[in-house]
């Protein structure tokens, strides 16, 4: 994390729009700690009005437009339940990173997330609370919040009808423990406004 952080300002500092693929190739290339992660880097491009994103594995993101999922991040995996991951051990590297650009309007809301979020709720339930949340007024640290609480609860839910367990064809029942960080941001805001890690 601390060398994804380096490599966004050293790119920063080039004056040019940063570069999420760079970003995470630096960082690797910088690592020397052992295991593995996925990652999901997102930058903004305000000339441009889009954002640009570097994905491996099974992290990922949602682009929301006035209330519904317009964008879901693919999730990259050798089989079920085996993520693409970077690392220094019989892991892969940033060149499996898929890259995407995508336009964004104003209002859109940018939803990032580890699997322990995407596993243990499904795209409609986001919807739902992201219209609840346009119809309160409610700041993307409340959107974030609520929705890494539902997750973190369906996951101790043993019974819980959950998209990991469906993905899983009849091999997982209920939901699936796991670290859980939720992001909710307005691109047009220009800034990370809440990240949260259940």
């Amino acid at each position: 994390m601390k060398n994804s952080v380096i490599a966004t300002y050293d790119e920063a500092m080039k004056g040019d729009h940063v570069n999420p693929k760079r970003v995470l190739e630096e960082a690797y290339k910088n690592t020397n700690s052992k295991g593995s992660s996925t990652a999901c880097i997102i930058t903004l491009n305000s000339v441009k009005n889009t954002i640009v994103a570097a994905n491996v594995g099974d992290s990922g993101f949602l682009l929301i437009r006035k209330g519904k999922i317009i964008y879901k991040s693919s999730i990259q995996q050798r089989g079920f339940g085996c993520p693409y991951q970077l690392g220094n051990c019989n892991s892969n590297n940033p060149s499996v990173a898929q890259e995407m650009e995508l336009n964004v309007e104003k209002d859109d809301i940018l939803m990032v997330g580890t699997d322990g979020m995407l596993d243990n709720i499904f795209e409609s339930e986001i919807e739902e609370i992201v219209e609840r949340a346009i119809d309160q007024k409610l700041k993307a640290e409340e959107l974030a919040s609520q929705i890494g609480n539902i997750a973190l609860y369906n996951s101790f839910d043993r019974f819980a009808d959950t998209s990991y367990a469906r993905a899983s064809e009849g091999r997982h029942k209920g939901g699936k423990i796991d670290d859980i960080t939720a992001q909710a941001q307005a691109p047009s805001e220009n800034v990370i406004t809440f990240s949260t890690h259940i």
